[in-house]
């Protein structure tokens, strides 16, 4: 399989859910994050190829709680077998200011736990 990602991406561990903008429905979790997309595990129907306005909230990374909205696209989709979820890679479409603060403010938060207890690394993918 041949490898495109242009950032590294690494591994929540705790729970952030991503929602539909126009109906508000859940979309997913994030798995993983990088500055340029993320892996989300969902219940939601997606399409490869297909654009998708989506929203979270963010967490007290940011020193209070605040509605993040951003555009992505679905670049691949992998379900998983006897399940009615699967993972879609997203990729951000050009991020808000707003936007890319948060994500670079999660993935400094994401690496400082780990930097806490130094027996567990990030799982970077």
């Amino acid at each position: 399989m041949i490898e495109h990602r242009k950032y590294e991406r690494l591994a929540l561990d705790f729970y952030l859910q991503v929602f539909n903008e126009k109906n508000n429905r859940p979309f997913g979790q994030i798995v993983n994050v990088s500055v340029g997309g993320m892996l989300l595990s969902c219940t939601e129907t997606m399409e490869e190829d297909g654009d998708y306005l989506l929203w979270m909230e963010a967490p007290k990374v940011s020193g209070y709680v605040d509605r993040i909205v951003f555009q992505a696209k679905c670049v691949w989709i992998k379900y998983l077998e006897g399940k009615e979820e699967m993972y879609c890679g997203l990729q951000f479409i050009d991020p808000s200011e707003h936007a890319t603060i948060f994500f670079n403010e999660l993935l400094e938060f994401i690496q400082s736990r780990y930097k806490k207890n130094e027996s567990s690394q990030p799982q970077v993918y």
